[in-house]
């Protein structure tokens, strides 16, 4: 209980006393200090802009103007790949793309979304199991 105590304690002081509006329960550090990104070869991944992908900057610029305004994201950085070329790279003050850390939740999501492409576009069935994937493997 005392753990708890100290916690709560310490959250209250920062908010009172501190005057620290963002008081998260659960400070951020940095789980990786070396990206994988910076070790991709630039044959790769080109950097390009969203006109040459068929995207209107303004679309990109509307859509990070809405993260900033938003109280309610957390969006530590962007990165925008269309087409196998990046067109953005953004990052939040005292955040920078190429230091990674823990994302347990978001990866289920994107996950799951890329399944429901795929099943929107025929590729996969509901029906479909492991095995009809990767066979003996499994």
């Amino acid at each position: 209980m005392d753990s708890i105590y100290k916690r709560a304690f310490s959250l209250i002081s920062k908010y009172f006393l501190y005057g620290e509006t963002d008081v998260g329960q659960i400070p951020f550090i940095p789980q990786k200090t070396v990206s994988c990104i910076n070790n991709i070869s630039h044959n790769t991944l080109h950097v390009s802009t969203p006109e040459n992908t068929g995207i209107k900057s303004a679309y990109i610029s509307d859509f990070l103007h809405t993260l900033e305004e938003s109280e309610r994201s957390n969006v530590h950085s962007v990165v925008i790949v269309s087409k196998g070329k990046m067109i953005c790279n953004a990052s939040a003050p005292g955040y920078n793309s190429s230091v990674w850390h823990l994302t347990h939740s978001m990866c289920k999501t994107l996950i799951s979304l890329a399944i429901g492409m795929l099943i929107d576009d025929e590729k996969i069935l509901l029906s479909n199991t492991l095995y009809d994937f990767f066979g003996n493997n499994v």
